[in-house]
C-alpha cells in the first residue's frame, strides 16, 4: 500500500513539474541582427547588440550560449527574447543587449545568430 501512495506521489509531482515548465515562457530567437559588437568589458568579453523583434510586446532581450564546441573556432550564441502572449501589435521593435560572453577553450570568434541572420566577431585582444 505504501508503495502505490509513493508511486502515485511521485506522478503528481512530475505532472506538476511539467506544467510549470509548459505555463513558463519560452525564449525565442530574434527577428534579426541591426549591429553586433564584441568589446572587452571590466577584462571580459561582451556581446553588444541592437537586434530587432516583428512585433509588439516581446521582452526580456539577452544573448545565449547555443551549446557545443567551437567549430572552426566560432563559438554560437542566439539572440533571443520571449514572445507576447496572446495578441500583440503588429510593428518592428528594436532593442539593445548587452551580456558578458563565455568564451571555452579553442575560441577565435562568437558569431551572434537571429531568424534572419547571422554575424561574427573575433575574440577582442586582452579578453
Amino acid at each position: 500500500m505504501k508503495r502505490v501512495v509513493w508511486a502515485a506521489a511521485g506522478i503528481a509531482l512530475a505532472g506538476c513539474g511539467a506544467a510549470a515548465d509548459e505555463a513558463a515562457p519560452k525564449m525565442k530567437r530574434v527577428y534579426s541582427i541591426e549591429s553586433y559588437d564584441l568589446v572587452c568589458k571590466n577584462d571580459r568579453p561582451t556581446i553588444v547588440a541592437k537586434v530587432w523583434v516583428n512585433s509588439g510586446g516581446w521582452s526580456n532581450p539577452t544573448a545565449i550560449f547555443a551549446g557545443g564546441p567551437p567549430v572552426d573556432g566560432v563559438l554560437p550564441y542566439d539572440a533571443v527574447a520571449t514572445p507576447p502572449e496572446g495578441m500583440a501589435t503588429q510593428v518592428m521593435t528594436s532593442f539593445d543587449i548587452e551580456v558578458e560572453a563565455v568564451i571555452t577553450k579553442g575560441t577565435t570568434h562568437i558569431k551572434l545568430r537571429s531568424d534572419t541572420n547571422a554575424i561574427a566577431r573575433p575574440h577582442p585582444p586582452g579578453c
